[in-house]
């Protein structure tokens, strides 16, 4: 990691593999990747992160590209992020030939006051040739809406309530009613902070 300033971080990134600690068996391929990220003294900004890697042994190696851009806006009480990913899969070894696959993420939170903040978020993500996500063999396309709330009784204790929306171009999921292209859930969550000091009594 290197920081030409205050406000600049630039990585270079060597691994394994796609979200992986070893290897896939047979490949002796290492991955790498960069990440420019820039933000301000209000934590604006935006970063651009890029990855090249492979999910194959030697013998058949397709590359994979991978890039990820996502700019953020905070204004008072508004937090805003927008970011958009797109990959690339060669079709088999040595093709010029390639698979794409894409995702739009948009969040917006408002702060109510000092306990509670609103967010919402609007998300697609499109992998027609299911090189990432695998679904029915038709491809996989599903655009997502949620709403919830943050609430912070404390310092140290967050409250999370979520309502979420998925609507796919095909069917993917279970119901009680069988398989379908609309999924609901809401959700909840209870977080604590322990931090600080241990003090010990000496008397």
């Amino acid at each position: 990691t290197y920081y030409p300033n205050r406000n600049w971080e630039i990585k270079g990134i060597v691994a394994n593999g796609w979200q992986r600690i070893q290897r896939v068996e047979g490949n002796s391929m290492l991955s790498y990747g960069t990440a420019v990220t820039y933000q301000n003294e209000q934590e604006s900004g935006f970063n651009w992160s890029t990855f090249v890697t492979t999910e194959d042994p030697d013998t058949a190696r397709r590359i994979r590209l991978f890039n990820n851009l996502y700019g953020k806006w905070n204004r008072k009480s508004w937090r805003i992020l927008a970011g958009f990913d797109h990959g690339l899969q060669q079709t088999e070894m040595g093709s010029s030939n390639w698979h794409s696959w894409y995702g739009a993420t948009f969040i917006a939170q408002k702060e109510i006051n000092r306990n509670i903040k609103s967010n919402m978020r609007l998300e697609y993500y499109n992998d027609p040739n299911e090189v990432i996500v695998q679904a029915n063999g038709q491809g996989f396309g599903v655009f997502g809406l949620s709403f919830g709330f943050d609430c912070f009784p404390e310092e140290t204790i967050a409250l999370r309530f979520e309502a979420r929306h998925l609507l796919g171009n095909e069917a993917y999921f279970v119901s009680h009613k069988g398989i379908t292209n609309s999924n609901w859930v809401i959700t909840s969550s209870l977080s604590f902070k322990l931090w600080g000091q241990l003090y010990l009594n000496q008397d």
